[in-house]
């Protein structure tokens, strides 16, 4: 298969698994030794600049047209269809609440920033409000709990 013929958010989606990954597994590498901290941090650095370029190319058409349904991103970035709203905002609040830092939520919550202005756009504006305050209504459970960012 040629990247021609793989749809751009299904590339995106590969990308934003693939960081997922290095951003797991770099730190246990450099521990181990198996990988300097220069070269996992490099190699994070370049990862994120093919996301920013593949996100740039990108148009809210290209992301959403592989969808039939609303979209929304699993914890691990993988992109869903949700069938309705009530659906959709389970889903998220699934998501939120398997997200275990303050990183982790903040990076969740930008990856769906095109989402929520797409969802929006088509008049869910309650919907994602109720995500945003599942979010923050999280992300001070776990600066409750001591949770480090």
């Amino acid at each position: 298969m040629t990247t021609a013929t793989v749809p751009l958010a299904q590339q995106i989606g590969c990308v934003q698994r693939e960081l997922k990954m290095r951003r797991a597994l770099y730190p246990k590498w450099v521990r181990a030794q198996r990988k300097t901290q220069e070269a996992a941090t490099a190699g994070i650095a370049e990862m994120e600049a093919v996301l920013e370029t593949l996100r740039g190319l990108a148009t809210a058409d290209d992301l959403l047209a592989p969808l039939s349904g609303l979209p929304m991103l699993s914890p691990d970035g993988e992109l869903l269809a949700a069938e309705d709203i009530v659906q959709w905002c389970s889903w998220c609040n699934a998501a939120i609440r398997k997200l275990e830092s303050a990183t982790a939520l903040g990076g969740w919550m930008r990856e769906m920033n095109p989402h929520f202005a797409s969802m929006e756009k088509a008049g869910h504006q309650a919907a994602v409000q109720e995500v945003r305050d599942a979010a923050a209504v999280h992300l001070d459970a776990l600066a409750a709990e001591g949770v480090p960012a």
